[in-house]
């Protein structure tokens, strides 16, 4: 049969990606309310009618082939664009999405999250803008389920199974050290050999930002005395308000940290940044919020 004249089950399709999300039948059948023979039977189907096989069948679970992880890129595509018609036409047939949900990792520092989302706002002109904070493991799973239209996160790490997904980089912002109002004019003095010992607040272990920071103070010598860790900037600045320590903060943020905390500058984290990634996935209709965030400056 030419190519032209053949036709797919686009339900089996959605069963598919189901199963190869899940890994088993058992539990892609409780998501789709269908009984396990006839999920098995549909995946069958589909298979035959493909001329191809897309799983390894084995007794823990379902394993995609070479083949069934190919054809799961089209049928994720295939997902976002029937999820992508439903919010186009949200508000009216023909006009843009007038609304814009944006994940934002736990630990990205909110001053500067809110900096980068700006543009954005403004883009959405009398729309709305949704933020959902979470782990930036929970929100890719959610932009791949369409949950959130972009996340915007302190690191480019993508699961390798993040299909279509790419991280655009959007900002560098360089670190300085700052403390409370008590604090700061003692490590001033003899900066940065002051922070040997200092009580010190740093972000969580393990992430990005932490190793350059732990980088940092190899660099120039020092041992800061590590009094907590936060994954939550917000929470790590109030600390550093209450006398807990001193801790890194992007300069771009510095006036509105020393506004709404009191902190103050002690000296530059010289070579240590915060950078901001927007990831996002493919779309076929740009959603003028995320064409905002991500559009070259100029």
């Amino acid at each position: 049969m030419p190519t032209s004249d053949r036709w797919l089950n686009y339900h089996q399709l959605i069963y598919f990606r189901v199963v190869a999300r899940t890994g088993s039948l058992a539990r892609a059948s409780g998501e789709l309310r269908l009984a396990v023979q006839t999920l098995s039977e549909h995946v069958l189907q589909l298979e035959s009618a493909l001329g191809e096989t897309l799983f390894v069948r084995g007794s823990r679970g379902m394993t995609l082939t070479d083949t069934g992880r190919v054809v799961l890129v089209f049928a994720e595509e295939i997902h976002a664009l029937g999820q992508e018609i439903f919010r186009t036409l949200e508000g009216g047939a023909g006009r843009a999405p007038g609304r814009l949900v944006v994940g934002v990792e736990d630990s990205l520092p909110k001053l500067l999250a809110w900096q980068v989302l700006a543009p954005a706002m403004k883009a959405l002109g009398g729309g709305q803008l949704v933020c959902r904070e979470a782990s930036l493991e929970q929100l890719v799973e959610q932009l791949r389920a369409h949950v959130v239209d972009v996340v915007l996160a302190g690191a480019d790490d993508l699961p390798t199974d993040a299909v279509g997904l790419r991280a655009e980089r959007l900002r560098d912002a360089p670190l300085c050290w700052v403390a409370d109002a008590a604090l700061a004019p003692s490590l001033r003095k003899g900066f940065p050999a002051s922070l040997d010992g200092a009580p010190t607040l740093m972000p969580a272990s393990g992430s990005a930002l932490r190793r350059a920071l732990d980088a940092w103070c190899a660099g120039v010598g020092v041992t800061p005395r590590v009094v907590a860790e936060f994954s939550d900037s917000a929470l790590a600045k109030t600390a550093c308000a209450e006398g807990v320590g001193v801790m890194a903060i992007p300069e771009a943020v510095l006036s509105q940290a020393a506004h709404r905390y009191g902190l103050e500058r002690v000296g530059p984290c010289t070579g240590v940044s915060q950078t901001v990634y927007a990831i996002v996935g493919p779309r076929r209709i740009a959603h003028p919020g995320v064409s905002a965030l991500v559009a070259p400056p100029g």
